[in-house]
């Protein structure tokens, strides 16, 4: 009698959960390209824009369901165990004005979307 070692041996995977880690992917997207629109950044006050792409409604991802889903797993740059606790923090990051203000990630847009041939160098500018 020949026996399967257990290793060999594949549960079947759970396709709900799945299928909400791929949304939970898809969310974690749209809030690194769109999440500014879901701060409340503007200091005379009214409600920020949003963007139906940030509602975890909108991908079927039930409180449930992020509660299931490891943070480490979606490389998410907030503490949290899981996507449930994390989602806030992140739009709390996103509300921080240092978050928007500093730091590498905006140092990263401006290199992105300023390139360098508008600039002059330092001695050519002096020079004039």
């Amino acid at each position: 009698m020949t026996t399967t070692p257990p290793s060999a041996v594949q549960a079947t995977p759970d396709e709900e959960l799945m299928q909400a880690v791929q949304a939970a992917t898809s969310l974690l997207k749209a809030y690194r390209t769109h999440g500014h629109l879901a701060a409340n950044l503007n200091p005379l006050g009214g409600d920020a824009k949003g963007d139906p792409a940030l509602e975890p409604e909108n991908l079927n991802l039930t409180p449930e369901l992020m509660g299931q889903i490891p943070a480490s797993i979606l490389r998410i740059g907030v503490p949290g165990e899981t996507l449930l606790d994390a989602l806030p923090r992140m739009l709390t990051a996103l509300q921080t004005p240092a978050t928007v203000n500093t730091g590498p990630n905006v140092v990263a847009v401006r290199v992105h979307h300023e390139p360098a041939g508008h600039r002059v160098p330092a001695a050519a500018h002096d020079a004039l």
